[in-house]
């Protein structure tokens, strides 16, 4: 009895050590403890058998083609998931529908006509803004290579369609501001997400762009050259905009302590707490619903919306779903909401409209709605790199104001001590360190390369708190692009974060602390979530008032975020922000309800978000615009175009008109090659501004997009910040000099092809007609006619060039002629201006002339005395209108007269007023204080005076003659020897220092990465100086000049001295770069691209060598060479600087002053072709120039 007893007694106590030993492990439909120590190695185990399972998910939803929203691929996307949440046991599975307004592919082909018949598929573009930029038309093929204006050379571009390399950066602006009628782009090897963007324009340019596979690039190029360029095809595409129905695709899985309740139909009840209760101690001993959410978008994005596998882009969705497998076997403590959206890459709509639908709960005790979702995951993955991030902001929105208690950073904070707690443990259970970053803090832009999006914005924007589990470090270099393909995805890196995310949510599933919860904020907070309420109207004549416009496009753009920095680092170029561009279509009443606009309602803090907001209406046969954004005395002057949403909801009126369009090329200032300060159209005749007009620029290319009303002619007018003159259009001709203005039809495109040459034609004509009317005259101005006659000569040169297919030379000498014709224009103005000023002064002098002429030689009285003083002005200025040019250069004598008299008659006036004003005062002082001074009349003194005066003046002839005789010539010998005109010359300086080459050396005199140099400046430079060897130098800042590089399993920060310079092939040449390598390395050539060159320091510090790979920015690059840091720092340029990057972390004084450059050891090189291709900016150009320097004085000199 006693041996079964000790028997019994350890039977029963090994059976609780092997309970005690196995609770922590989740076993399926077991809940978790809160005191539970997580095994991370069984949730890593779990990763790994499922990992067959995400890959497969991922392979199916690359294979759709395109899951842009609203296209087939999208809907099998959307139920192949909402399948998979039922199968995996998920709870409450439904669809969230929602309109959303996206550009759909009808189809685009190439026929070829001759030589041979021939039908081959194209892809149109996503369209610039709302324009989908439709087709139909025949033209000759030609093949344009890169698009660069050199290459381009010899090509008849004019009504072409050009055949051309996507890897072309923008030159397909090239062919089009020489009149192509489109370009069709060869699908290439590879191509990056910064080449994408470059195709797509922000503002509404209709001009053809389409896509065809490589097979058929390479089948038009061979027929090219077998036909001898005589190819002949009919081009027709069309992409139409449409409203329609996407969805979310949500799922629960609830949890075992703070869950639903789920009746039989279907109906979800849960126990709220009330407000007293929430977040207090007494809330953890009251049953109640509490949930996290879990969520990815399932929908791709690409520059051609047909091809759009999104195989990287599909990480995201392909975890969450096994992580809804994972939880639905294991549950947790907490209800899990997953939640799939569409419409991610059409501004976060199907994450803004899940919050604008899902808009939290009431709860007793309280005003406000609270979202009983603690904390909302996001799940954003990139196998570029194996880094994770946790980050709590994106680029749509931005980050707003840190003085706000519960900010999104404050918010954001509290749980990511949390995580950095929770991967303490998961790297000491699991005993290795996966890569992770945690980006809640100030700086989070610094943790991605690019800018990004995030779905969790939304829910960070109402008040909750949100997170994302993204790939930090990466460039995704592939995304947007059809080259997002399965067979690119790196699945070593995809991998971890997978693993570790996961390991991640399980604790915050099942831990009673993980959040406080907060209230949502719609309207009674300083930042919220707002909505915004739009009508498109037009003005009616009849009614007097506006009247609604049905299906019109309605484009909304997020202009600009205060206190935030520019995204993506300094030095990258501004590309297209499409991505942030949001169109919606609006109903039959012209009206449509946007979600998700970014509020301000607080009068304590300052305006962040600043919208602008146009609306267009396409021609629902060619997709052409006909009528567009009103900015005119019935538009844009009584409903304001731009500002920020402080109510909820706001409400804005956007007017339009029936229009045409005209389109500018080249739209810079040529003297300075930035953007004209001011754009103005004028009617024609009149010259006034016109009721009905509008129009918009481009911020990332030089280009303008003006509309214009039907029937009315216009000129434009391009102003500097001091108004002065930089350009003007008057589609002039011999016949009419002056201009006959450019006229449009509804829906019609004129394209001002060369625009510069256009303007450079227009100002010469003008000038030519005021230098011909004031030569006429003896008028003239040495250096306006140098300058006049230089420009006849470079405009019958751009002629010639343009005739014969010499673009880079006509291009260069377009600027040239522009310049000097602005020049005498400005010239030839003063001195008409100065004409009608002379006109004024001669009246004004001729009026006591006059009475001083009837004095001396006729002295009538009484009325004859007034005739005789008519008389004498009117011979006077007869006289002077015989013999004086001012009389026939100045447009409008009569008029310059009577403006001038009135002026003069004016005088009398306010003397008679000012006198009595005095004599009135002198009778009160006398009144007041009694007589104390003796008083004089000083107009009657004046007049004795002159009386005096002119009656000596008579007596003494000879003597009055003399005196008469000696001021004449007094005058005329000053008038002669100060009429001077103006002459510009160079002057040259000898400046101590380092030569290395003869050329010429380009940069702004304040060197500031805010005011960088361009590519038309590069071209002008490559134009003017076409044997030269022109080398560009591109920089690129990494946020806080802080740049991490991944070598294997190592890395190495370069913190706050970081910065990538992008250099030629040509730089071995010209500065002698091969010095300063060390042995065994190489500088690039031409066409390297994915390579770079590291500092001897990095090289030692993560023993790199020659011939290795690392990654940066999210891109593996070949080590090309390593040079020695204090060699690459000895060497300058023609301004004795050194050719480093400027340190832009320095003190402002040191920037200024000294142009403090970051240190050698912290510079990356990279080919010049990967900086372009990544859209890295130009801020200094180098040219070495062949032949006698004297030569070159002189030409810098012209």
């Amino acid at each position: 009895m006693k041996a079964f007893s000790i028997r019994g007694i350890l039977i029963i106590f090994t059976l609780l050590l092997s309970l005690t030993i196995s609770i922590p492990v989740m076993q399926p439909n077991q809940a978790a403890s809160p005191d539970n120590e997580y095994d991370f190695r069984s949730i890593v185990k779990y990763v790994d058998d499922r990992w067959p399972q995400i890959q497969e998910h991922m392979r199916f939803f690359a294979s759709l083609g395109t899951r842009v929203t609203g296209y087939n691929g999208c809907e099998i996307a959307a139920d192949y998931i909402y399948n998979k949440f039922l199968e995996y046991g998920l709870e409450n599975v439904h669809f969230q529908y929602f309109n959303i307004t996206v550009p759909i592919d009808y189809g685009a082909e190439i026929t070829i006509l001759s030589p041979v018949k021939k039908v081959i598929k194209a892809y149109p573009l996503w369209p610039n803004v709302v324009q989908t930029c439709p087709v139909n038309a025949s033209g000759c093929l030609i093949y344009g290579g890169k698009m660069g204006l050199e290459e381009l050379n010899g090509t008849k571009v004019s009504g072409s369609f050009v055949l051309a390399d996507f890897n072309s950066h923008d030159n397909w602006l090239n062919v089009a501001k020489f009149g192509a009628k489109g370009v069709i782009f060869i699908e290439p090897s590879m191509t990056t997400v910064s080449e994408a963007k470059q195709k797509i324009l922000d503002i509404p340019l209709n001009f053809p762009r389409l896509w065809i596979s490589k097979e058929d690039g390479a089948y038009l190029l061979k027929l090219l050259s077998e036909s001898g360029g005589k190819v002949l095809v009919h081009v027709k595409s069309k992409m139409v905009w449409k409203k329609v129905t996407a969805k979310n695709i949500i799922g629960m899985i609830n949890g075992t302590v703070y869950g639903y309740n789920l009746s039989p139909n279907g109906t979800i009840t849960y126990k709220k707490l009330t407000a007293s209760q929430i977040n207090t101690p007494q809330e953890l001993t009251i049953p109640h619903y509490e949930a996290i959410s879990i969520t990815a978008h399932y929908d791709s994005f690409s520059c051609v919306p047909s091809l759009a596998p999104g195989a990287d882009d599909s990480a995201g969705i392909s975890a969450l779903l096994e992580f809804a497998n994972y939880f639905s076997k294991n549950r947790p403590r907490r209800t899990i909401i997953f939640i799939a959206f569409a419409g991610f890459w059409e501004g976060l709509f199907g994450s803004r409209t899940y919050v604008d639908e899902n808009f939290g709960v009431e709860i007793e005790g309280s005003t406000n709605r609270w979202d009983l979702t603690r904390i909302h995951f996001n799940l954003d993955y990139s196998s570029d790199v194996n880094t994770l991030g946790l980050m709590y902001v994106g680029n749509y929105y931005g980050a707003w104001s840190t003085r706000w208690t519960d900010c999104p950073l404050a918010r954001a904070s509290t749980v990511a001590v949390k995580v950095r707690n929770y991967y303490a443990e998961i790297v000491k259970q699991l005993g290795k360190k996966y890569p992770f970053y945690d980006a809640v803090v100030n700086f989070w832009s610094e943790f991605s390369p690019i800018p990004y999006m995030l779905d969790i914005e939304p829910f960070m924007l109402a008040g909750s708190t949100a997170l994302a589990f993204r790939t930090a470090k990466a460039w995704r270099a592939h995304w947007n692009t059809p080259f997002d393909t399965i067979d690119r995805v790196i699945w070593e890196n995809l991998k971890p974060q997978v693993e570790l995310s996961l390991c991640f949510l399980v604790p915050f599933a099942n831990d009673d602390h993980i959040q406080r919860a907060y209230p949502l904020y719609r309207e009674n907070a300083p930042f919220n979530f707002g909505s915004l309420i739009v009508q498109v109207v037009e003005y009616s004549y009849q009614t007097g008032w506006y009247v609604p416009v049905p299906n019109a496009l309605v484009h909304v753009r997020l202009m600009a975020q205060e206190e935030v920095y520019a995204p993506g680092g300094v030095g990258t170029a501004p590309s297209s922000p499409y991505l942030q561009d949001l169109v919606v279509m609006t109903d039959e009443n012209g009206t449509i309800r946007i979600p998700g606009v970014a509020s301000c309602t607080s009068t304590f803090e300052p305006i962040i978000w600043i919208y602008s907001y146009d609306a267009f209406i396409l021609d629902p046969d060619t997709g052409k615009i006909i009528y567009a954004t009103d900015q005119g005395v019935y538009g844009a002057a009584k409903f304001p175009l731009t500002g920020s949403i402080d109510i909820e909801p706001m409400r804005k009126t956007i007017p339009v008109f029936s229009c045409g369009s005209l389109v500018l090329f080249d739209f810079v200032d040529p003297s300075t090659f930035v953007e004209p300060w001011r754009v103005e159209l004028l009617t024609m005749p009149g010259y006034t501004v016109p009721f009905f007009y509008g129009g918009v620029t481009s911020t990332v290319k030089p280009i303008a997009l003006l509309f214009l009303k039907p029937g009315e002619t216009y000129l434009v007018k391009m102003t500097d910040n001091q108004y002065n003159l930089i350009g003007l259009l008057t589609n002039s001709s011999d016949d009419h000099p002056e201009g006959s203005g450019f006229t449009v039809d509804v829906g019609e495109t004129v394209y001002v092809c060369n625009t510069l040459a256009r303007a450079s034609q227009d100002l010469y004509r003008l000038d030519n007609l005021r230098y011909q009317s004031l030569s006429r005259y003896g008028i003239g101005d040495v250096e306006a006619y140098k300058n006049h006659n230089r420009v006849a000569v470079l405009l019958k040169e751009i002629d010639e060039a343009l005739n014969n297919g010499r673009y880079l030379e006509a291009y260069s000498k377009s600027f040239t002629a522009l310049q000097l014709s602005i020049k005498v224009y400005s010239i030839l103005k003063d001195l008409t201006y100065g004409g009608i000023f002379t006109i004024t002064v001669m009246f004004m002098v001729a009026l006591p002339t006059a009475f001083l002429v009837e004095r001396l030689l006729l002295s009538l009285q009484g009325l004859k005395r007034l005739a005789g003083i008519i008389i004498s002005f009117t011979v006077i200025l007869f006289a002077l209108t015989l013999v004086h040019p001012a009389f026939r250069i100045a447009y409008n004598v009569p008029l310059a007269l009577l403006g001038t008299g009135v002026t003069v008659l004016l005088i009398p006036v306010l003397w008679i007023a000012i006198n009595y004003s005095i004599k009135f005062f002198a009778k009160l002082r006398k009144k007041m204080l009694g007589a104390h001074i003796i008083e004089t009349g000083r107009i009657s003194s004046f007049g004795l005076a002159i009386s005096l005066g002119i009656e000596n003046m008579r007596r003494r002839k000879l003597r009055s003659s003399l005196t008469l005789i000696t001021l004449i010539l007094m005058v005329f010998s000053m008038v002669t020897f100060t009429s001077a005109s103006s002459l510009t010359v160079a002057r040259f300086l000898s400046e101590p220092g380092v030569t290395l080459y003869n050329g010429v050396y380009l940069r702004r005199a304040k060197l500031e990465t805010t005011n960088p140099l361009t590519w038309e400046v590069y071209e002008f430079i490559r134009g003017m100086f076409p044997e030269a060897t022109v080398v560009p130098r591109l920089w690129y800042y990494p946020e806080r000049q802080t740049l991490t590089i991944l070598f294997g399993e190592k890395n190495y920060t370069i913190t706050m001295k970081a910065a990538i310079m992008a250099l030629s092939p040509a730089e071995e040449d010209l500065l002698d770069m091969g010095g300063i390598l060390t042995p065994g390395s190489t500088w690039f050539f031409e066409g390297d691209k994915y390579s770079v060159i590291i500092s001897d320091q990095i090289a030692q510090k993560l023993g790199i060598k020659v011939g290795d790979t690392v990654n940066i920015l999210g891109l593996d690059l070949l080590v090309r060479g390593i040079f020695y840091s204090e060699a690459l720092g000895k060497i300058v340029d023609l301004d004795q600087k050194p050719i480093l990057p400027l340190d832009i972390l320095a003190p402002e004084e040191e920037q200024i002053m000294l142009e403090t450059r970051v240190p050698a050891w912290g510079t990356i090189i990279v080919p010049l072709s990967l900086g372009k291709s990544l859209n890295f900016q130009i801020f200094t150009i180098s040219a070495k120039i062949p032949g006698d320097p004297q030569e070159l004085i002189k030409k810098a000199s012209e």
